[in-house]
């Protein structure tokens, strides 16, 4: 069908031509007023460039069991009653709020930590602690417990998607003047530029946005009740992120993306704005927490005043390497970890090869990402293919903290993961196995016998051995860096 062929050239696109989308969706940008697409005075472009592209990059959801799907559903609408009712009933003083997903856990001594929340609190202080509120949504409608320091998060799943519900009823009744001028027109260029035929309808953008106009409201209303200092958010690109961010620009409260993956020019939604309003989007955060200078020469690089970064580095790795974490692992072996991605082919052949021939000679450490946990039996039926079911290491791999990982690693392995961030920030070489990872970090950044590139089994093998002794180990300079944290946290 020609829903079925759109689907599968777009997912080609994506993998084989990452930059070609991109530069496609520049040149449609520069030939098209997309400032004048508005819902009331909000400029849609940043949300409308989002969905753009995650219409094209094709990826893969997980799916729950009908039955599960509509029982938590369920529970979902009164678990958001509930949760409406503790944030109307809390009485505790906020200063800082922070948006985040269950997702961003980890499990470290035996709670669940979100990653870049708990660790900036950590390192703001005891007053900065004492008035922080993650406020988290789940990860397949479910929460992580337990949590660190669970008195200081409230979940907000539930308000969410009841919210959600909502909003086409609120939509209605509010009818929010939008302005999509020449988008007919926009759609049909840049179809025409990549060949494949854009089905983002302004009938969807209204609903969608409509959505996040309810979120922003709701926000809006609890930021001025708790009289927050500052918001940062991970993921800001999320409907319920977006709503986030509005609220704040409507109150003028300070706005902080912190980064927790690729960032830089070749990300959908980080790449450079060709056309930002004088005053900035209402829907980008003011601020966004980098953890390099490839990052932050890509925002600043936006030239704009109002959407400036802040060179913050990884503070997970950071928390981490300051708070030692045991790990009972008899390791006899070289360990080669590889950061697996939720693609198609997200054990390629030549990988598998290299895994095969050298089983005796490394301990490989198969990390799943979030998004695979649901299809691991998958995972371990193409492993069983080439005999490595018993000789790999998935559980260990995939729920051990990274940093940890990364400090018991010899070499990492990836098609483009942003692992090869913190592997590098960490001291660990980095082979990158697929031509969308060699493009991605073909930078000055990156010394150039730290990232490699490998396309073949026998070439992967040569330079596993090569690398697996250049493993640079780093000082720890954790005191400057908490004086770095406290002062931007509170500024």
């Amino acid at each position: 069908t020609r829903r079925s062929s759109d689907l599968y050239l777009r997912y080609s696109m994506a993998q084989r031509d990452k930059y070609k989308l991109l530069e496609w969706l520049h040149r449609a940008e520069a030939e098209s007023d997309v400032l004048a697409w508005r819902a009331g005075g909000i400029h849609l472009w940043p949300f409308i460039r989002h969905k753009i592209t995650y219409e094209y990059v094709h990826v893969k959801q997980i799916s729950l069991p009908f039955p599960i799907r509509t029982f938590r559903k369920v529970q979902l609408i009164f678990k958001g009653a509930f949760e409406c009712l503790q944030l109307m009933l809390s009485r505790k003083a906020i200063d800082f709020i922070f948006l985040s997903k269950a997702t961003y856990r980890a499990m470290i001594n035996d709670v669940w930590m979100d990653r870049f929340c708990d660790s900036i609190i950590e390192f703001a202080g005891a007053e900065a602690r004492r008035k922080s509120l993650i406020l988290e949504s789940g990860v397949d409608m479910k929460y992580r417990k337990p949590r660190f320091r669970n008195e200081s998060v409230q979940g907000v799943q539930g308000i969410l998607y009841l919210l959600g519900i909502l909003a086409p009823v609120i939509g209605r009744i509010r009818k929010s003047q939008y302005t999509l001028s020449g988008f007919s027109e926009f759609k049909q260029r840049f179809s025409e530029l990549v060949d494949v035929r854009l089905t983002l309808s302004e009938q969807v953008i209204k609903k969608q946005f409509d959505r996040v106009l309810v979120l922003a409201d709701f926000f809006e209303w609890y930021l001025k009740r708790v009289e927050v200092k500052k918001v940062f958010l991970v993921c800001f690109h999320e409907e319920y992120g977006y709503a986030m961010t509005l609220a704040c620009s409507r109150l003028g409260i300070p706005s902080v993306d912190i980064q927790h993956g690729v960032e830089g020019r070749y990300h959908y939604v980080y790449t450079p704005y060709l056309k930002i309003p004088a005053t900035g989007f209402d829907l980008v955060p003011d601020k966004f927490w980098v953890w390099d200078t490839i990052s932050f020469d890509n925002i600043l690089n936006w030239g704009n005043e109002n959407h400036t970064p802040f060179l913050g580095g990884n503070v997970w790795l950071k928390h981490c390497q300051a708070n030692k974490v045991d790990v009972n692992l008899e390791l006899s072996k070289p360990v080669i970890l590889v950061s697996l991605q939720p693609l198609e082919d997200a054990l390629p052949d030549m990988l598998l090869e290299a895994m095969r021939d050298t089983a005796n000679v490394y301990y490989w450490f198969l990390r799943m990402h979030p998004r695979q946990f649901s299809e691991r039996q998958l995972l371990e039926d193409r492993l069983d293919q080439y005999g490595l079911l018993e000789s790999v290491n998935l559980n260990e791999a995939s729920n051990l903290p990274l940093p940890v990982l990364l400090n018991l690693a010899s070499v990492h392995i990836t098609q483009w993961s942003s692992v090869v961030f913190e592997a590098f920030e960490m001291g660990v070489p980095s082979i990158v196995i697929h031509q969308t990872g060699k493009m991605m970090y073909q930078t000055e950044e990156f010394e150039k016998d730290f990232v490699y590139f490998s396309d073949t089994a026998d070439d992967l093998k040569m330079k596993v051995g090569e690398l697996k002794d250049k493993k640079r180990f780093l000082e720890n300079e954790q005191v400057a860096y908490a004086d770095r944290v406290k002062s931007f946290v509170n500024f």
